[in-house]
Order: structure tokens, then sequence, then C-alpha cells
């Protein structure tokens, strides 16, 4: 290497003549040597410490000197003066604020780029989406709005997944926004530091992903790892304007020539890169990071001589540079014919040292993920609206936006300075009303009532359009988006000068309602008093109307302070210790079997650093590192209780960590499931056990006729901050269900992984005394403990952390207030309170976040536990979209309860119809699903649909099945198809299944759709 070196500058220094020179560059690979492919990229946050417009516009740079737009102008410059440089753009929410302020002539060049190969899109979204917190719904509808753009402007199709920021890595990402979104490769930064250190060791860096236990090789995908473990240019060389590594200076009339010294760096940078990959000819640098290129020309202008200068000697080094693009690099690596070892796993969870878990975001600012997760679901109930209304969808474009928007590996994960979030509450406020407003005309056009409007307090007991109403009562209009009748919970505030409420269906029939006494939420003083609760029978695709009435009886349903032993609805039943108050068990009464069960709500003391305070913890004997809004690091095992009375003794022992444990144990104090105080209420429809664990933490533990599964709702906050430390509250379910060390979650509400305490499948697992945190997983729709009868889930309303720290137990972490940074860039304590006063008063801090949250427990037998989950899963994320009307116009109303799509539809619950999206020129775009994975019982089978049964007044006259994200023919899909190590079933470069293509101008009668378990198949429609 050292003689390589020497020829090399020698070579370089003969080649520099004093004279103006023009450099050669190239944008091919050579055979026969180690090509470096020189990816120029930038990686735009499309907010994280800068909100979105300040991001694009380049406002706020006290906080971030970053402007998107200065990167797009100089790049469109700088492309023009070589045809060889390329350039990776991924952000189109960016983007695509950036174009519409383009001129035509602006416009023609990135055409030009584009068309001849020097602009690549990756990704292709409107933000590189987080695959931790995200929906996969909403990781959907966030591509797919991107991919649209990328199509109707350049014809251009993403073939490459670039999600290099995330933390951490999903398989859902893997197999179906890759795979089926029609991409040949996956990249990312982020995997664990043990992980990444035995696969560099191994050069397995590079893999092929078989993600999907359900669909198997035809949806794998190639995926790389990066060595480095982030993004970034090799080491000394970064050559962006916020860099520290200085020019490559070739001009011998001045001072400093140091051609010999970069091309000596590259050429040791790249052969230390190849020493730890496979033997293909090809490694990609990443010459570029976090908003770079604003001065593009400084990035270039070193490329270009890098690039010179090394080739001149690659006859003598075996090394040739190049201009570059992932699709490029994946092309060049899929020639060399090499066989790769195969990953059935997922990347969760992410540590970056032996103390920092990035798990802690899992549950990172409760109350935004909740908004999110509802958006999403507006958007699909908004888009089906206005598709079955015959509009071109434009009304709901904020919504799309902001949806995709809050997706962001900084929004859902709430990872983000406290004024950014704000912003996404704006961006998302903004776009559920335009989303709720296209509903209610969706719902006035197919007869219903004019003028619904959405209260979007619901969750407070706040809905004025209700609370205001006079004696003549008001209506309750309730959209339902799943392609199946559903029974739909309704909670509606009433005048506080309504003793109680009575329920009506259009028809004229009662609707068996009760009047409750509502839950007060901290802080919240316009709240109801009460609220009537009465079951919605919703048509598929449709709406119903109820007429809401001051009822003649002011009979409230009575409330006790003593718990009885059992309660039940019929179907199932919960036991309680009378003396205590606290929840003791659970029997499935239609299934015949039960189950010890004990709730508690508990809480970890957040990791202050301990000794050596301040350090980040980046060294395996490091014990300073702080807990925050990415890393969950609590100061030891222990769960303390939330009562009241515990937490004060917790800070009188002055300690935190096991040692206020110990003495709160001794003292027999150490309880999180005993409850202050009880009250039961028996309505006409429901049972209800509302207790009280501390002034900042109350749920209500519901049974509602017809269900077959408990609800719990709690209300958290302020948590308190006393003692000047951070806690990060839990739920914890301990049953008697033996799991030993095995439980399950869910990925994006997709596939349920195993996950095995203490271990992970492709590497030895190092605690490092960290037990809690590293046995922490992201949960979006649901985790479970099975035996071999039994099985016990618990399905959170939002997302969050959770794991299985003992047999038979499941805990998730509902909220958390932590008084220091973590380090890991946002600069902010996640310490969410409300702004109470303005500058330049000091005291601007109010009282803390206050959350509500709502779990759903099942009780279920093990073989069959899917047939009861996995359909609360899909309605859990499918609420209902529930409106006020007046009595007038529900009254005038020809048809107040109506299907939007086929009259008497009526699907299975393993099959899901998630999309119904105008795409213009009369085609609708529709997506569909069977939501059962492979072994999950009876239902997990293939299921045939027919699409024409969602088109009764149309006739399809064209049907052509699409990848994931409808921007090409699933047809002329031409995947490329990888060597592996394990043989047997191969990948298909059109995903394994025969595309459906049919059309005739008389119409097509039938559609019929078969959906294989965990299938997901995409269809563009014409009617």
């Amino acid at each position: 290497m050292r003689a390589i070196l020497a020829a090399v500058a020698l070579g370089v220094l003969a080649a520099s003549p004093a004279a103006a020179r023009r450099y050669k560059t190239t944008a091919e690979p050579r055979d026969g040597m180690l090509n470096v492919h020189l990816v120029s990229h930038t990686h735009d946050d499309v907010s994280w410490l800068k909100t979105y417009e300040q991001y694009l516009t380049g406002n706020n740079d006290t906080i971030q000197f970053a402007s998107v737009q200065y990167i797009l102008d100089t790049v469109t410059d700088e492309l023009a003066k070589d045809p060889n440089r390329r350039f990776l753009y991924i952000e189109q929410g960016f983007f695509q604020g950036w174009w519409r302020e383009q001129d035509a002539d602006t416009q023609a060049k990135w055409r030009k780029y584009v068309k001849n190969g020097q602009v690549e899109f990756a990704n292709g979204g409107w933000c590189m989406h987080d695959e931790a917190a995200a929906h996969w719904a909403s990781m959907v509808d966030n591509t797919y709005y991107g991919h649209k753009f990328l199509l109707d402007e350049f014809d251009v199709k993403p073939r490459v997944g670039w999600q290099i920021d995330p933390f951490g890595h999903s398989s859902t990402q893997a197999w179906l926004l890759s795979a089926e979104a029609g991409f040949d490769a996956l990249y990312f930064g982020r995997i664990d530091f043990q992980d990444r250190e035995l696969r560099t060791n191994q050069s397995r860096m590079e893999m092929v992903w078989r993600a999907s236990q359900s669909i198997g090789a035809p949806a794998e995908v190639f995926t790389g790892a990066f060595l480095s473990g982030n993004y970034g240019p090799p080491q000394g060389l970064c050559f962006d304007v916020n860099c520290k590594d200085g020019q490559i200076q070739d001009d011998e009339r001045l001072e400093d020539v140091n051609v010999e010294y970069y091309v000596n760096l590259a050429l040791t940078r790249a052969w230390e890169m190849a020493n730890h990959t496979q033997p293909t000819g090809h490694i990609m640098w990443k010459m570029g990071s976090d908003f770079q290129y604003r001065s593009a020309g400084e990035w270039y202008k070193n490329l270009e001589k890098l690039i010179h200068y090394v080739n001149l000697r690659s006859d003598e080094t075996g090394v040739h540079m190049l201009y570059s693009t992932p699709t490029a690099y994946t092309e060049a690596v899929h020639a060399s014919g090499h066989t790769w070892t195969v990953k059935t796993d997922d990347f969760f969870p992410y540590r970056d040292n032996p103390h920092g878990a990035w798990t802690g975001y899992f549950s990172s600012r409760p109350a935004l993920k909740g908004y999110i997760y509802e958006a999403g679901s507006i958007l699909r109930a908004a888009s089906m609206a206005v598709a079955a209304a015959g509009s071109d969808g434009s009304s709901i474009d904020p919504l799309w936006a902001a949806v995709g928007l809050t997706q962001h590996h900084d929004a859902v994960t709430g990872t983000s300075k406290q004024h950014v979030t704000y912003d996404y509450a704006k961006h998302l406020s903004k776009g559920v009303a335009a989303g709720t407003a296209a509903v209610s005309t969706a719902v006035a056009g197919a007869g219903g009532p004019a003028g619904s409007v959405f209260c979007p307090r619901l969750n407070e007991s706040v809905c004025l359009p209700a609370q205001s109403a006079s004696s003549a009562g008001f209506s309750v209009v309730a959209f339902n988006w799943l392609a199946r009748p559903r029974s739909a919970v309704q909670r509606i505030p009433i005048p506080d000068s309504w003793a109680a409420a009575a329920v009506t269906s259009s028809n004229g029939s009662v609707v068996v309602s009760s009047t409750l006494t509502n839950e007060p939420v901290p802080f919240v003083s316009d709240g109801a008093a009460r609220s009537v609760f009465f079951v919605a029978e919703l048509p598929a695709a449709g709406f119903a109307t109820f007429k809401v009435a001051p009822a003649p009886s002011a009979a409230l349903p009575k409330s006790a302070s003593a718990v009885p032993p059992v309660i039940s609805n019929g179907l199932f039943a919960l036991q309680f210790n009378p003396a205590t108050g606290e929840l003791t068990g659970a029997t499935n009464l239609r299934a015949g079997i039960n189950a010890s069960l004990k709730q508690e709500w508990l809480w970890y003391n957040s990791s202050a650093g301990g000794p050596g305070w301040g350090n980040t913890g980046q060294g395996p004997n490091s014990f300073g590192q702080n807990s925050g809004a990415y890393i969950f690091r609590p100061n030891s095992s222990t769960a303390f209780p939330a009562s009241e009375a515990d937490a004060a003794a917790f800070v009188e022992a002055g300690a935190t960590d096991a040692t206020a444990a110990e003495k709160l144990q001794g003292a027999g104090r150490l309880s999180g499931s005993v409850p202050r105080s009880v009250r039961v209420t028996q309505g006409k429809n429901v049972v209800q056990v509302q207790q009280d664990f501390a002034d900042w933490l109350t749920q209500t533990i519901r049974l509602v006729d017809g269900q077959d599964f408990a609800e719990i709702e709690a209300t958290i906050g302020p948590v308190p901050i006393d003692g000047n430390i951070g806690r990060e509250v839990i739920t914890r379910f301990s049953t008697d269900i033996d799991s030993g060390k095995s439980f399950f979650t869910d990925s994006n509400a997709r596939e349920f992984l195993e996950r095995v305490r203490d271990f992970r499948p492709t590497y030895d697992l190092e605690l490092y005394g960290e037990t809690v945190t590293n046995n922490y997983y992201p949960v979006n729709a649901a985790i479970r403990v099975q035996d071999g009868s039994r099985a016990f889930s618990v399905l959170p309303d939002r997302p969050q952390a959770g794991g299985s720290l003992t047999s038979g137990q499941v805990e998730l972490m509902a909220h958390r207030r932590i008084l220091f940074d973590d380090a890991r860039g946002v600069g902010e304590a996640l310490n969410e309170t409300v702004s109470a006063q303005y500058h330049p008063t000091f005291e601007r801090e109010g009282h803390g976040l206050v959350i509500r949250v709502l779990y759903r427990l099942r009780l279920d037998q093990a073989a069959s536990a899917a047939t009861g989950y996995r359909p609360l899963i899909d309605e859990a994320f499918a609420r209902p979209l529930t409106m006020i009307a007046s009595p007038a116009a529900a009254a005038a109303a020809p048809r107040p309860t109506a299907q939007l799509l086929a009259a008497g539809l009526n699907w299975p619950v393993n099959a899901h119809l998630a999309n119904f999206d105008a795409r213009g020129n009369g085609s609708i775009v529709v997506r569909v699903t069977n939501p059962f994975q492979t072994g999950e019982g009876p239902l997990a089978v293939p299921v045939t649909v027919d699409l024409a049964d969602l088109f009764p007044s149309k006739t399809i006259t064209s049907v052509v099945e699409t990848t994931l994200t409808a921007n090409q023919p699933l047809s002329e899909l031409n995947r490329l198809v990888w060597k592996t190590e394990t043989g047997g079933e191969r990948a298909s470069p059109s995903l394994g299944r025969t595309a459906i293509e049919a059309s005739s101008p008389d119409g097509l009668a039938s559609v019929p759709v078969e959906l294989k378990p965990q299938q997901v198949r995409t269809f563009m429609v014409t009617a």
C-alpha cells in the first residue's frame, strides 16, 4: 500500500501543470478496478430544529444555518457545468415547495437533468418517514403522494429506498415500502453498534433482506447498511461550505499544494472500506450530509479534482472514482453476480453506544403521536369521500401534505424542538379542517345532513356545537370508511342544562344510551359535565345519522364507591379485589378462558447522567448517558408507583435508583395497582370503573355491550417533576400466562415479530446493565404474550414503547417528562409544558402536558387470537369520523343514512380496503390487503373480493394492477433478482404474482382479486 501511495504522489505532481486545466471526470465504472461511486446528496429534514417553512426558505438561521431553496438553486447552476455531475434528492415536500416557485427555464433544466441521469430521486416520499412510530398506511400515503408528483412531472419511478437517518429499520419498510414499491435496493445508516461491528468484521453490511414471513422471497430487497453508521463522507473528505476538511489546492503558483495529501487519503479510505465489504469491485461514498450543497460549487469543484487525480493513476492503484447514484451503484453490484446472505428479522432497537438505546422516541410526545394517527385516519376517510363524490381530490391537498410532513423521522418520533412540534400541530389542524370539510360536503352530496361540523376535542369532552344545542337537540353524523359495517362507540358532550339525553336513529328507533358524568381533564375549563354514550351501527363506506335530545327522565346511572368482585357485559368479564379496588383477573366468556390480570401505573426515573454526568456515553465504560427525546435510559430497572404518597417518599429517600425502592418496599408501600379511590357506574349499555391513582393520573376501565374486550382510558399529567427528576410513565399488565422470554410486537401495524428477552437473532447481545431499555420495541398496534392455550394482547391507540420483562407480563410507556437533553442534536429536554407568558417574563413555562390515552385489552385462545385482534387493529386506526349537524339539517336530509360506495358492501375481516383515492381523469386508486399473516389461525387464508362491488353506480371500463404507489403497471415491473446463500425460493421481478389487467368499453361485470395473507395489492381503476 505504501508503495502504491508513493507512486500516486509522484504521478499527481507530475500531472499538475501551472496553466489552467480542465479536469477529466466520468460517470462510468471500469472493469477490474475498485470503483468508488461518489454520490452527491443532501439530507434535508423536512423539520427538526426549524420548521418546514424555515428550512425551505432559510429563515431562523440563529438555530441552524440551513436553507433548501439555496441548495436547489446552486445545484441547478452547477449541474450545467459538467454532464457527468450527479445529484441525489429525496424530500419531495421541499422539492415541490421549491419547484412551484421556479420559472419555465429552470424547470426545463431540471427535466433535462432528470432525463439524462444527472438527477436521481430516491425514496420519493413527501418526507423520509420514520420506521418505528409510523403506521403502514401513512407510510404508504407519504410515499404515494411524492411518487404521484414525480410521475406526473418527470415520468420518474424511483428505484431505490434511501432511509439513511431513521433510528432503526422495520421489516415493513423492507418488504412493503421497498420491494412492493418497485425498489431494487434499500440503503440506510443506523444499525445497532454491536450489529455493525460484527457485520463490518465479517463484511456483511450488505445483504438481501427477506423481511416478510408471509410473502417470503418475492418481496425481498437488496439492503445496504453504511459502514460508518451514518450517511456522511469518509473522514477528512467533506468539502461542504460548513466542513473543516479544507480544499484540494492544485495551483502550483500558490502555496499549500495538497493534491498528494487528498489522493493518499482517498485511496486509504477506499481500501479501508473495500476491506470490509464483499468483493464486488464497487463501493459507495455518500458525499454530503445534513443541508449540504448550499454552496454546491465548493463540493463539485473538489470532487472533480479528486476524480481527476485519483483516476490519473488508476492503473497503478487499482482504484477508479466516478460520479454516481444509488441506482447506478446497485446495478453495478448486481452485475457482479455475487451471492448474498439473507436477513429475516428487523433492525430494532438501535443503539449507538452501550448505554444509548434509542427506544425513548417510541413514546416521546404522546399527544402529537395521537394527533398524527388521527389525521392519518381522517385522510383515508376524506380521500374516499372526495373520490366517491367524483372530485379530483385537490381540496384535501393540505391534509395529504400534513400527514406526509408528520411521518418524518423527527416528527412522529417526537424528536423535534418544541416550537417545531407546535408547527406540526398547526399543519395537522389545517389539514384536518380541509379533510373533515370534504367529508361533510360529500355526506351532504350523498343525501345526508348539510353543514355537519367536526369536533376535534371530543377526547376532552368539548364539542361546542353539541354543548350549545337548544332543547331541540342536535344530530350526530358518523362516517365509517371501512369496507364492512361496524359498531362504533360514540361519546358526545351534551349541554350542562340537560340532566340526561336520549338517542334515536334516522328511522326513529330508540338507540340504547347512557348519560355519564365526564372524567375531568386537568386545566380544561370548557368541557361538558356529562356526555351521552351509545354504540352507533354504521354501514360500510358510509354514514349514519342519530338524533340526540334531552331525555324526558332525569334519571342518571347509579354510581358506587365500592367495586364489585366482577363486572361483565356478557362477553368479557373483569375481576377486582373489592377491598382495594385493584384489577385481579379477566375472562373471555365466549371462549371460556380466564387469566389472572394485575395492572399497575409506574414510572422509571430518567437517568440524568449518573457518574460522569454530562458525558454523552460514547465509550463502553461510560455511564454518563442521559435519558432524553431519543434515548430511554432509566436510572435503574426498578419502576416506582404512581401514587402521590410513594412519589413523595421517593423524593424524601434522596435517591434516584433502587435504594428508594428498597425503602418503599420495606415500608410495604411499593404498589402501583391499588387506586386511592374507586367509582363504579352501571349504565344501560356500559359498565365502568373509574380509578384515581394520583392527582396527575386517573383511569376508567370500561366494558361496552357487544364488545368482547375491555377498554382502559387513562388521563395522565402533568407528570410531576418533584425532586428535579424526570419520570417516564408506564402501565404494566401481569398475567399467569406462561410466555417465558417470548413476546410479540407489530411492525408498523402489519406483521407481528417474535421478540425474545435479552436476545437478538443476528448477534450476541450485551446488555451493559441496561436490562429495561434493551428489551423495549416499537408498538404501533399491539403487543401480546401467549402460551399454548391463551394469548393476552394490549392495543394502544397511538405508538408506544413496549416490552415484556417477566413471563406473562406486558408493559407500555405512556408518557415521558424529562429534565435533561440526551445529546443527540435536538438540544432541548423533553419537558413539554404549556406556554403561559411571553418574554421578557422568565416564568414562561406553564403546567406539564396532559394526555388521554386508550388501551384495548383482549384475552383469546392462542390458536385463534388473531381472529379477535386483527379486526380490532383495523378498527382502532380507522376510527369513525364524528360530526355534529343541526336538527333542521338532519330533518331535511333525504338520505340520513347512506353508503358512499356500494349499497350492501360487506367485505370480510380478512379483506381490508386501505385506499380509495381520486387520481384524476376518472381514475381511482384502489388498494386492498389481507391483514392476517401466515399462521394466524383460520382466517389467515387467501380471500377473494370483487372490485366491481365498490362501483355500484358506475361501470368499470379498465383495471390495471400497479406497484404499491401506483406509479407503474405491475406487469412492467422488472426488479433485480439477487443470488442468496439460502437458495430455494427466489425473488421475482414482478413480486411473484400475475398482474391483473382487464378492460372493456362495455364495462367489466366482475374484477375478482385474491388476497393472500399480508398481501397488499394496488389497482388503477377507470369507471
